[in-house]
Parts: C-alpha cells; sequence; structure tokens
C-alpha cells in the first residue's frame, strides 16, 4: 500500500471520528483494499445517511448521498364547540361605593304633636337629596267650630300628575286605600240605592253634622234623579207647612236639634211621620233625640233608616277631596261649604277655554254647564300638563261611528266626561267602557263627590275592565297651585285625601 492510499484512510478515519464526536452518532466502517469502502451513520432517530464511495486508484473520486427523510408533525386537536348557555355563566361587578351626605335636617318645634306617621321627603333630582320644609301649624283651642290652619306644601305642591303614556289604574290598590273612610262608605253604600223615605238620624251632639249630612243626601238625589233644596226646620226658623210635608211630600228635610224641647213641633211631627210608608223620594235628617221618643211611630214604615257614625276626621277629609284638595276644614259642618271650591274648578278651565275657543266645541244635543266644564278641564290638562298639540285634540267628532267628547288620536286616547245626573257612577264607567273600548285608553272624568259616593260600584267596575284587557281610568278634576285646573286619576286623588287624615286625625 502506498502512502498515498494510508493517508487516505486515516482522513475517512479522522472524519468519521469528528462526526462522531459531534454528533453522537455510533459507527461502523470497514475499509478494504481496492474495494468499495463504505460508512455508514446512524443515530437514534435516523434522519440522514451518508454515503462515501471511494475508488483507491491513481486518482480519487468522492461521491456523498443524502437522503432526506420528511418531517412528521403531529395533527391540531380537535374542538367541538356546541351553544353555549349564557345563562351558567355569571358576570360579577363590584361598584365603587360612594358615600351620601345630607344637609342637617330642619329643627322643628312641636308641642304634644305624634309626628310618627309622617315621612315628608322629596326628591328634586337623582344627584342630590332634598327635604322638604315641616308644616306650620298653628293650633288654638280646640272646639267643634275652630278652623284648622294648616300649611302642607306636599299636599299641593307635588301633587302625581298622570300622563297619557302612564299605565292603567290599580283598583285593587284603591280598595285597600279606601279603608280609612269605612264609616263614610257603609252610610253612602246604605244610601246610594235608596227609595222611598229614608231616615238618617245623627248625634245631635256633633254642632254642624246634620249640614254635612244635608249635602251628601243633595249629592245622592242628584244621582237618583232629583233635584231638591233642602227644608231646614228649627225653631228659630218654623214653618209649620215644612212641618206638615215631613214624611208626606218628596224632598229634603233637616230637622234642627233644638226642636227636641218644644211641644208643639213635636205634636204636628207625631202625625206627620204617619205618612212616610210611601213610595216618594225623601230624606229626613232628625236628631237622635227626636228618633227616640217618635221610635214606637216611625217603626219600619221608612225604607231604610240609617244612623251615621261619622267622625270629625272622616267628614274634613270627604271636605277636602268633594272640593278637589281645596277645603281644609276641621269641623262636622266642612261638607256644606264645598259647593264654591268645586265651582272654582271649573270656572278656571272655562275661563282658559275662552282663550282657545277652537276647542269649545258644544255638544249637538243638550248639554249642561257641569258637562261643559268637565270637558273644560279635561282639555286643559291636556294642553298645559300632557303637552299635547291643540291641533290634535279632537272634540266632538265623529270616530269609527261613534263620538266620544275627546279623542286623541296619536295616543289612542277617549276622554269623556260624566256628571252623574239621574245614573250611577258606576253605571256610567260600563256604559263608557262598552262604547269605547276598540278605540284605545280610555279616560272617564267624574265629579269628585258622586265617586265618593259610589267607590265601591266604580272599584268593581274598574276591576272587571282589567280582566278583560279594557284599559279605564276614573279621572277626577283638583285645582292645583301652579297649574290650577286638573285631572288627576282616582288612585292618587284618594292617596292625597288619605294624607290629610292622617294629619287631621293626630291634631284631633
Amino acid at each position: 500500500m502506498s502512502e498515498e492510499e494510508k493517508e487516505l484512510i486515516r482522513s475517512i478515519e479522522n472524519a468519521e471520528e469528528e462526526t462522531n464526536r459531534e454528533e453522537g452518532l455510533k459507527t461502523t466502517k470497514k475499509v478494504e483494499s481496492k474495494k468499495e469502502k463504505s460508512l455508514k451513520i446512524s443515530t437514534s432517530k435516523p434522519i440522514i445517511r451518508v454515503s462515501i464511495k471511494a475508488e483507491l486508484d491513481a486518482q480519487f473520486h468522492f461521491e456523498v448521498k443524502v437522503n432526506l427523510q420528511p418531517l412528521i408533525f403531529p395533527l391540531p386537536p380537535k374542538i367541538s364547540i356546541k351553544p353555549l348557555d349564557t345563562l351558567t355563566y355569571i358576570i360579577t361587578y363590584t361598584p365603587n361605593l360612594i358615600k351620601l351626605s345630607f344637609k342637617t335636617p330642619p329643627l322643628v318645634s312641636v308641642n304634644n304633636l305624634d309626628t310618627s306617621l309622617f315621612t315628608i321627603s322629596e326628591i328634586n333630582r337623582p344627584q342630590k337629596l332634598v327635604f322638604i320644609s315641616p308644616s306650620t301649624l298653628t293650633v288654638s283651642s280646640l272646639d267643634d267650630k275652630i278652623y284648622l290652619q294648616l300649611v302642607d306644601k306636599s299636599l299641593t305642591k307635588n301633587k302625581q300628575i298622570v300622563f297619557i303614556q302612564n299605565n292603567a289604574g290599580e283598583p285593587e290598590k284603591l280598595e285597600e286605600q279606601i279603608t280609612f273612610l269605612n264609616n263614610f262608605s257603609q252610610l253612602s253604600k246604605s244610601l246610594i240605592r235608596a227609595n222611598g223615605t229614608t231616615i238618617i238620624v245623627y248625634d245631635e251632639n256633633k254642632a254642624g253634622i246634620d249640614e254635612s249630612l244635608a249635602y251628601l243626601a243633595v249629592e245622592i238625589a242628584k244621582i237618583r234623579g232629583y233635584d231638591f233644596n233642602p227644608y231646614v226646620i228649627s225653631s228659630s226658623e218654623l214653618s209649620l207647612t215644612k212641618l206638615y210635608n215631613v214624611g208626606t211630600t218628596a224632598g229634603i228635610y233637616v230637622i234642627k236639634e233644638d226642636l227636641c224641647k218644644t211641644e208643639e213641633v213635636r205634636t204636628i211631627l207625631r202625625d206627620s211621620l204617619n205618612g212616610i210608608m210611601g213610595y216618594k223620594y225623601s230624606t229626613i235628617i232628625m236628631p237622635e233625640c227626636l228618633y227616640k221618643e217618635f221610635q214606637i211611630i216611625i217603626g219600619g214604615k221608612p225604607k231604610k233608616i240609617v244612623f251615621e257614625n261619622l267622625s270629625k276626621e272622616e267628614i274634613s277629609t270627604l271636605a277636602y277631596l268633594a272640593s278637589g284638595l281645596q277645603m281644609r276644614l276641621g269641623t262636622y259642618d266642612a261638607l256644606a261649604n264645598v259647593n264654591s271650591s268645586f265651582e272654582e274648578i271649573l270656572s278656571n278651565a272655562m275661563e282658559w277655554l275662552e282663550h282657545h275657543k277652537s276647542k269649545d266645541v258644544h255638544n249637538k244635543g243638550e248639554e249642561s254647564e257641569l258637562h261643559r266644564g268637565l270637558k273644560a278641564v279635561a282639555i286643559k290638562h291636556l294642553v298645559e300638563v300632557e303637552k299635547i298639540d291643540e291641533d290634535k285634540i279632537l272634540v266632538e267628532e265623529d270616530i269609527r261611528g261613534v263620538k266620544p267628547d275627546i279623542y286623541v288620536k296619536e295616543f289612542g286616547l277617549v276622554i269623556d266626561a260624566k256628571t252623574s245626573y239621574g245614573v250611577l257612577p258606576s253605571d256610567e264607567i260600563y256604559d263608557v267602557q262598552k262604547k269605547y273600548s276598540s278605540l284605545g285608553k280610555i279616560w272617564v272624568v267624574m265629579r269628585s263627590i258622586a265617586v265618593l259616593l259610589d267607590m265601591k260600584g266604580i272599584i268593581g267596575r274598574l276591576k272587571e275592565a282589567k280582566k278583560q284587557g279594557i284599559n279605564v281610568d276614573v279621572m277626577i278634576p283638583i285645582m292645583d297651585n301652579t297649574k290650577g285646573s286638573m285631572l288627576m286619576r282616582v288612585e292618587d286623588f284618594i292617596s292625597e285625601g288619605k294624607k290629610w287624615y292622617r294629619q287631621n286625625s293626630i291634631l284631633h
């Protein structure tokens, strides 16, 4: 072997050793003279194979073959996505707590007054709480004729306003609210459907209560279809003709308590009361002292005998409500003074209507001044409170074959005024509901005292309408300090009366 050959072999071996050191490979070698020499390189993961071929002769040739093996990567995982139930995820949020700071409450000086029933507060803006100043009370020595001088802004300044977009009323809530007038409710229930002669017995120790009972008797007579002025019979204005008519002629008779001591009067009454068994509509309001004397003569002749059990607080509250939330009089005769206050509401609306003559449309049939006044309050409320364009308010126009008093097409609102003369208020609500329910929401505008006298029947009608899905609200004319005459939903109206009753109860 020549030196060149030996040198070549050493070069191959050195290359082999170098490869083994760098790659950590296991090597197998075999070299033979003048034969093909092969060098194999393997790893635990064979990727490349190198073959070297050498011809050992005078000239040397090298041939390197590289076999490339494909790289194999694992497949990506399969992910199955189903619809997510987002209800099972709870997203929590922890708000930053903001400490509320309040103004120092006003100082109140009260003598022997339990204010636990009062919570007077007003929120003008969401960001700030503002408290109303306490009521100012001026109270002197109390007797049956004292006038309560109470200024309470919470009863007049912040009356709730009903907007057209509001939902229908809640008759169940109304039924719960009216319980504070239970004695009156029992009295009105006995009188509202009475026929023939009715005797109302009053406690003569309640100075002036006979006058309030006379007012109620007049209003009930209107609902029954009679228009009477009461005959007042007293020792100072003694009229024998009036005494003879008691029990025999239709009308309303108020016998004053001072007649209990007059012998001549007792003799005449004894004879006239024998005629009370007829069917003529009449109401006799007499003191308990006379009733006890003539109880045997009266017997069971009248159609009804009713004993009043009204407190001063109830009568004061009824006067406050009947006057449209104006009359604040804490006496037994308070109801006898409400007519002028209610008339003021109607007059205020009619004066306003003088400047909006396009809406002063008469009913082609006979229309009373009371009906026109109720309509005027409703129109004024729509324009001034609801902010509805006058052009969108239709008055006495045919709508799909019917003619409501007022119709607002934009809101599908029907407004019909009812005077409750000769018709029960609850029956009027049923008639309006049946006639206009296809047009949309219904407002029935009614006199406050008529609603109070037939409250049980009205609640029943409203419950039935709600069951049938008919949206009916009873709206009451009231007087507001800033807006003047306007309407209030009956639920809110009674709520205002309840506030007054509670304040009045504390003072008495």
